[in-house]
């Protein structure tokens, strides 16, 4: 666990900032307060910024930088942020479902309110809001990338992707700032924890898997 915490510290240091300032927004906030507020500072220029910015945490976007790694980088890499972002995922998808399935988006939860700005051409969606799939996908693939490719400029470029596909759903109307606080958590620690598992029992420890796939023949 030391060698991972040190590896990521400084997206861990970002990431204690980043609970602390939520954090304090949602306990001085009802419900959609926050969300109103931020989407009122809609542009064209925010609409099509935060419209590509939210595909950072969808999972056509992570298969597709998952599939360069193997292929171009390292097997081992690849295969293990693969594993570690499926479990995350499903936590969260098992939360959606099942655990709070009542959950309303914004767009039913804030129907009243006129002067709510969606963006063309996006698909709203209106139920299982809670906790943001996207945003656990984004802090669960970032805080991994972070770790194995430990670099203090690169780290705070991890950090700031994830939080910008966070905060992208929230001024999309997709979710509300639980549901990012809440996915953030989920991503982040719990791909620390599996990621300490993973590390402890050496798992996929064969040098061959090092090795990018196209390397090998």
């Amino acid at each position: 666990m030391k060698e991972i915490l040190q590896q990521t510290r400084i997206f861990l240091v970002l990431f204690a900032c980043y609970l602390l300032i939520p954090g304090f927004i949602l306990l001085m906030t009802a419900k959609g307060q926050f969300e109103i507020w931020l989407n009122s500072f809609h542009t064209t220029y925010f609409d099509n910024f935060f419209y590509w910015v939210t595909y950072f945490g969808d999972g056509f976007f992570a298969a597709f930088l998952l599939i360069g790694l193997i292929l171009f980088f390292s097997i081992r890499k690849g295969l293990i942020i693969t594993g570690i972002l499926l479990a995350v995922s499903v936590v969260t998808q098992i939360l959606k479902l099942f655990v709070f399935p009542t959950m309303d988006r914004p767009s039913v939860y804030l129907k009243d309110v006129l002067e709510l700005h969606f963006v063309k051409g996006l698909e709203i969606h209106t139920s299982n809001s809670f906790p943001s799939g996207h945003t656990t996908q984004a802090f669960c693939l970032f805080f991994l990338f972070s770790y194995y490719y430990a670099n203090r400029s690169m780290n705070y470029l991890f950090f700031l992707l994830a939080v910008l596909a966070g905060i992208s759903r929230v001024y999309l109307l997709q979710h509300f700032l639980i549901d990012i606080y809440a996915g953030a958590v989920i991503g982040s620690l719990g791909s620390l924890i599996l990621l300490f598992y993973v590390n402890k029992y050496n798992l996929l420890s064969s040098p061959a898997l090092n090795k990018p796939l196209i390397s090998i023949r």
